[in-house]
């Protein structure tokens, strides 16, 4: 029972938000020219920018680490502390890494001495190369000398082995047997002069004879020799010397390859020797590098902790008689001038966002101030969130010193209407201004006004400006079809008039032909039925009953 009466409360109520405007519509129509408001065309500026909200967080940090190991001697600094660059805030005790300082120095110099040493062998050892090779060359050309030598003493063992068995010639028998015919001749000449002796005679004559008879058996022994060839014995001792020639020929002949292969040997080892020498020079250069390096290191893990700048300690993390090791991180610093935020910047606007991109970063605790920033990174990844894509993009607040002291335009500062509705959400909107050029503004800040880390903070980041251009507000423009109208006061009566229009944001519109500076034109207090009418255009808001679908 109760659904057809909801039903029917419904039907009329709708049918009141229906007819209710219309009669708006038609009372306000007849009253639009009694009520009719106008405005100067004049010469301003216009920007766009993306505005989000985040917190302030330090931009410049460090933290301080020991270099090398050992115990905390003494802490200078406590938390919340300023200080100034180059100021020394935690210190080790320097007895270990000065002891450790020597041993490597004296390592250094052990690494040079032993350059100095290889070098040396290298030296050496190639002079025993060039020994070795003389050598070679002397060894090779001795033994071809002594086989030159052994071949002239077999050719003439040679010789005189054919000399004793073929040395006599014709004239040399000839000579042999004239001697044996003396001989024969002489031996009967003592024949007869026995035979025809007598007495003591007798006696002498066979002294002849037997003379005579031994001249002719050497002479005939001589001939027989002669004819025969050589004497045997002679002849056996030359075969015997030219055996013993053949066989140090051979061994000459040998020696020659076996010198040139000993000595291509030794010097191949003296090469050997060279390069390992060279070898051991580089060893020990690089031994040398190593131990340099280890000294230039040693040297750098100063025992000291100074401020990188100027700044306070955030953290201390040692104290007086604490052992670190290297690289323990002892005091953290930051600059208390840098600062910045981070905002999410919504898929539709993070393509109009450009790294060294103009910015102004407005706390929220100083409504008045409003700082000067560059955005420094813009994230390549999304962060998606319930089906909203963002971006995270971040600004760095310039050093106060680089802000320009004095008021914004107007005394404005950078406000706008959130696109999506979550102001202070860190969700990007889009919003414009208008007047003269945004320039980023330090102002209202007192003197002893410091930044603080987390601060909450509006951030806008500038998309588009324009400098001395005509603009009229938004309301005083109509559109049918594809162009653009204003009306304008021209000698007491509106007129309608065409233009063409550029940048616009959400409160003016840039006139770039159709009217000039000064000009009145017309701003309707109320919206008419008309379909030239801006306001015309908008949609209804829908209405909701709760429980009705």
């Amino acid at each position: 029972m109760k659904k057809p009466v909801i039903i029917a409360i419904v039907a009329v109520l709708l049918l009141a938000v229906t007819l209710i405007p219309l009669g708006c519509a038609s009372k306000a129509g007849s009253e639009a020219t009694a009520t009719t408001q106008t405005t100067t065309v004049k010469l301003g500026n216009l920007t766009i920018d993306i505005t989000a909200s985040g917190n302030l967080a330090l931009t410049r940090t460090a933290d301080l680490a020991f270099d090398i190991a050992g115990t905390v001697e003494s802490v200078g600094v406590e938390v919340g502390d300023n200080v100034t660059e180059g100021q020394e805030l935690a210190k080790l005790d320097t007895t270990a890494w000065e002891t450790s300082i020597t041993n490597l120095e004296r390592q250094l110099t052990a690494a040079q001495r032993k350059v100095t040493t290889t070098q040396r062998a290298v030296t050496t050892a190639e002079r025993a190369l060039v020994t070795a090779q003389k050598n070679a060359d002397n060894t090779v050309e001795a033994k071809h000398l002594a086989l030159s030598q052994q071949e002239i003493t077999l050719k003439n063992a040679q010789i005189a082995l054919e000399n004793a068995q073929n040395t006599y010639t014709g004239p040399t028998i000839e000579a042999a047997q004239a001697a044996v015919d003396r001989a024969k001749a002489y031996l009967q000449y003592a024949l007869d002069g026995r035979v025809n002796s007598t007495g003591s005679a007798t006696t002498m004559w066979d002294s002849v004879v037997s003379r005579a008879q031994a001249d002719l058996n050497s002479a005939q022994a001589t001939l027989d020799q002669r004819l025969t060839g050589g004497d045997p014995d002679d002849i056996a001792i030359k075969k015997k010397q030219l055996e013993i020639a053949q066989k140090n020929y051979q061994d000459a002949v040998d020696a020659v390859p076996q010198a040139v292969e000993d000595g291509k040997i030794a010097v191949e080892n003296a090469k050997i020797v060279v390069e390992d020498a060279k070898i051991a020079v580089e060893d020990a250069q690089t031994a040398l590098k190593d131990a340099q390096k280890a000294l230039d290191e040693g040297k750098k893990g100063n025992p000291v902790i100074k401020a990188p700048f100027t700044g306070f300690v955030t953290a201390v993390n040692v104290k007086g008689g604490d052992e670190v090791l290297k690289g323990k991180v002892a005091v953290q610093v930051a600059d208390p001038n840098r600062f910045e935020a981070n905002i999410m910047v919504n898929e539709m606007d993070i393509l109009q966002v450009k790294t060294g991109g103009m910015a102004f970063v407005q706390p929220t605790a100083m409504s008045s101030v409003t700082l000067p920033a560059t955005v420094t990174k813009i994230s390549p990844t999304a962060t998606i969130s319930q089906g909203v894509v963002n971006y995270q993009v971040t600004v760095e607040v310039k050093p106060l010193s680089a802000a320009t002291a004095g008021q914004l335009p107007s005394g404005q500062t950078p406000t706008g209407q959130p696109r999506t509705g979550q102001s202070g959400t860190g969700q990007s909107s889009n919003r414009t201004t208008t007047g003269q050029a945004v320039r980023p503004q330090a102002s209202g800040i007192a003197t002893d006004f410091q930044l603080r880390q987390g601060l909450t903070v509006t951030v806008s980041i500038l998309v588009q400006q324009k400098q001395g251009v005509l603009l009229v507000p938004n309301q005083t423009i109509t559109r049918q079809g594809q162009n653009t109208y204003v009306q304008v006061m021209e000698n007491g009566a509106p007129v309608q008039r065409m233009v063409k229009t550029g940048m616009s944001n959400w409160q003016s519109t840039e006139i770039t032909e159709g009217l000039t500076e000064g000009e009145t034109v017309i701003i309707p207090r109320s919206t008419g039925t008309s379909s030239t009418s801006s306001q015309g255009n908008q949609m209804r808001a829908p209405v909701f009953i709760p429980g009705v679908r």
